[in-house]
C-alpha cells in the first residue's frame, strides 16, 4: 500500500478499520492478525528478487542495471577504528536507495495475490479486503478462525519458500467481537501468536474493545511533550513572534499528535474535553498568558479554532483525497461501498469514517455550500475561457471593455427596478452585440445631421454629434448629479471611444467605484438616454 502514488500508511489503516466497522454493523466478529517481518528489508534474497523482477517482464538495460546493483556485493563492519574483513552480501536491499521500497513490494507482491485469491479473507460487498498491506506490515482480516489460520499458513509457507521470516512474538492478533466466545489459538508454524486488546498499526492505535481513550490520552501527551521540547529548543514566545511560534508548534506538534485523526470516530465528550484542554494549554503557553485566561479570549487572539474543528478539517480533506483517487485503487472502492451501505440503510447502525464525514457536512451545512462551490468554480473556469477568446480575437476589442464576465448585463438587471425600460434595455443590448472596431483602412463617413466626418457611428451619436446636443446635455446633468463630483470629472476626461464603451456597459466599476444606489442610477441614466439619443438622431 505504501511507496505508491496516491497511497500512504493511512489508506492501509482506512481499509482495515472500515472493514472492521463493516462487520461490527452486522454484529459479526472478526479477527485481525498483524504479522511482523524480521528485518524485512535486510532479508530480501537477491536471487529470489531477480526471479521476481524477471517474472514481471523487466528486461533490457533496466534488467542489466538491477542485476549489476545486486551482484557480488561485499560489506564490512567498522567499530572503534577496527575494520573487519569483507564478506559477501546475498540478502537485503540497499538502505536509503530510492528503489529499495519498490523492490521490496515486488518481492512480496505474489504473497498479496495469493492471499487475495485464497477466498479466506474478509469481504465488503463485492470487494476482497482481507489483506491490507503497508510495506512490511501485513494485516490479515478474516471473519473465521479457520480462514485466519489458513491465511497465516499461506504467509508462513511463502516466507519459507522465499527465505524470509515472520516473528511470532512480535506479531499480534486482535479479536473484534461483542459476544463472549471461546477462541482458538492462532499459530505461525508451531508458535502461538499472542492475542492483544490494543495494538499499533502503521502508527495508529487500534482497540479490540472499540475504546479510544488510550489513543486520545496518547495524542494529548504527544502534543504537550513535543510542544515543551520545541519551546526548550528556543521556540519561545518571549523570543519569537507568537504567530511564528504558533505556526512552528502547529506544524510539528499537531501533525504528530493528531496523526491518523482522519480515522478517529465516535469520540466521546470526555475525549474531546481532554483534547481541548491540551489545545488551550498550548495556546496560552504560546502567548505567555496565565492559565486561568478565558478560553475564548486566548484562542481568538491567536486565531486558533477548537481542536475538534481541526480534526473535522482533516477528515474532510481526507475525504476529498479519497474522492479524487482513481477508481482502480482499493481505498476508493472501499469508500464507495461504505457510501452505498449508508445511503441504502443496509444496517440499523452506522459506524466509521463515512458516518463521521456526513455528520460533519451536516454540522457545517456543507451540502448547500457544495452547490455554491461547484457553481463558483464552473463559472470561474468558463470566465477564464471567455476572456481568452476575447483577448485572442480583434473583433472583440471593444466588446471586452463593455462586458467580459459571465453575468447578466446591467441593462437587464436594472429592469427589476424599472420594468418600463424593457424596450430601451433590449436596444442597449443590441448595440453591445453590434459594436466593433472599424477596419484600419475604412473610409470616414459624413454625418447628414451635423456635416462632420466620423469613423464609428455609435461614438459619433453618443459623444460628438451636435444635432442631439440638448438631449446629451440632459444626460450629462444626470451624470453630474450621480455620486461625488470626481465621478463625472473622470467620465469627462476619458477618450471618446472608452467613454462610449463605459456608457454601453452601464457599469462604471472599471473607472470609478460607486455605491450601489449611485451605480443603479448610472445604469438607469445610460439605458434611458442612450436610447433617446439614438432615436432622436434617427428621426
Amino acid at each position: 500500500m505504501a511507496y505508491q502514488k496516491y497511497l500512504s500508511s493511512i489508506y492501509a489503516s482506512f481499509n482495515l478499520q472500515e472493514t472492521v466497522h463493516h462487520y461490527k454493523e452486522r454484529n459479526s466478529s472478526i479477527q485481525v492478525t498483524l504479522l511482523d517481518s524480521k528485518r524485512a528489508f535486510d532479508t530480501v534474497d537477491h536471487i529470489g528478487l531477480k526471479i521476481k523482477i524477471n517474472d514481471l517482464g523487466i528486461d533490457g538495460n533496466l534488467w542489466k542495471l538491477l542485476d549489476h546493483m545486486y551482484r557480488d556485493l561485499k560489506s564490512c563492519v567498522r567499530c572503534n577504528n577496527v575494520t573487519s574483513r569483507f564478506f559477501s552480501l546475498e540478502r537485503g536491499v540497499r538502505q536509503g536507495s530510492a528503489l529499495s521500497a519498490k523492490l521490496y513490494l515486488i518481492y512480496i507482491n505474489d504473497l498479496i495475490d495469493i492471499l487475495s485469491t485464497s477466498g479466506k479473507g474478509a469481504v465488503m460487498l463485492d470487494l476482497n479486503v482481507g489483506c491490507p498491506v503497508q510495506a512490511d506490515d501485513i494485516a490479515l482480516i478474516s471473519p473465521t478462525f479457520s480462514g485466519m489460520q489458513c491465511m497465516i499458513d499461506i504467509c508462513y509457507n511463502y516466507s519459507v519458500k522465499w527465505k524470509f521470516e515472520f516473528s511470532p512474538s512480535k506479531s499480534q492478533v486482535l479479536i473484534f467481537s461483542k459476544r463472549t466466545e471461546t477462541y482458538r489459538d492462532l499459530k505461525l508454524n508451531t508458535d502461538i501468536i499472542p492475542v492483544c486488546n490494543s495494538v499499533k498499526h502503521v502508527g495508529i492505535i487500534l482497540d479490540a474493545r472499540f475504546n479510544s481513550t488510550e489513543r486520545t490520552l496518547a495524542a494529548c501527551r504527544t502534543i504537550r511533550s513535543v510542544c515543551m521540547s520545541i519551546i526548550r529548543m528556543g521556540v519561545h514566545p518571549s523570543l519569537l513572534n507568537p504567530i511564528t511560534c504558533s505556526k512552528i508548534i502547529v506544524q510539528l506538534c499537531y501533525s504528530k499528535g493528531l496523526y491518523g485523526c482522519e480515522l478517529w470516530n465516535n469520540l466521546t465528550k470526555h475525549e474531546l474535553l481532554l483534547l481541548e484542554r491540551t489545545h488551550r494549554y498550548v495556546c496560552k503557553y504560546v502567548q505567555g498568558l496565565p492559565r486561568l485566561t478565558r478560553t475564548d479570549k486566548c484562542t481568538s487572539l491567536l486565531g486558533w479554532i477548537p481542536i475538534e474543528s481541526i480534526i473535522n478539517i482533516n477528515k474532510l480533506l481526507f475525504f476529498g483525497r479519497l474522492c479524487n483517487m482513481p477508481s482502480k485503487y482499493l481505498p476508493k472502492n472501499v469508500l464507495m461501498s461504505r457510501l452505498l451501505v449508508f445511503y441504502h440503510k443496509c444496517t440499523e447502525n452506522n459506524f466509521g469514517f463515512v458516518n463521521d464525514v456526513i455528520q460533519i457536512m451536516q454540522k457545517y451545512d456543507l451540502q448547500k455550500q457544495w452547490k455554491s462551490i461547484v457553481k463558483k468554480r464552473v463559472y470561474e473556469y468558463e470566465e477564464n475561457i471567455l476572456k481568452q477568446r476575447l483577448d485572442s480575437d480583434n473583433d472583440f476589442e471593444y466588446f471586452k471593455h463593455i462586458h467580459n464576465s459571465i453575468e447578466p448585463h446591467r441593462a437587464w438587471t436594472i429592469l427589476r427596478q424599472y420594468p418600463s425600460l424593457n424596450f430601451q434595455a433590449k436596444f442597449i443590448i443590441s448595440l453591445c452585440a453590434l459594436v466593433r472596431p472599424s477596419e484600419p483602412d475604412a473610409e470616414l463617413l459624413l454625418c447628414h445631421k451635423c456635416g462632420f466626418f466620423y469613423g464609428n457611428a455609435i461614438v459619433h451619436i453618443l459623444i460628438q454629434c451636435c444635432s442631439v446636443a440638448p438631449t446629451r446635455d440632459l444626460f450629462w446633468i444626470d451624470l453630474i448629479n450621480i455620486g461625488p463630483i470626481e465621478f463625472s470629472a473622470t467620465l469627462h476626461a476619458m477618450e471618446d471611444i472608452y467613454l462610449t464603451l463605459t456608457l454601453l456597459s452601464c457599469n462604471s466599476d472599471k473607472c470609478f467605484i460607486l455605491e450601489k444606489s449611485d451605480a443603479d442610477s448610472f445604469t438607469h441614466s445610460c439605458v434611458k438616454f442612450i436610447y433617446r439619443l439614438c432615436k432622436e438622431y434617427d428621426s
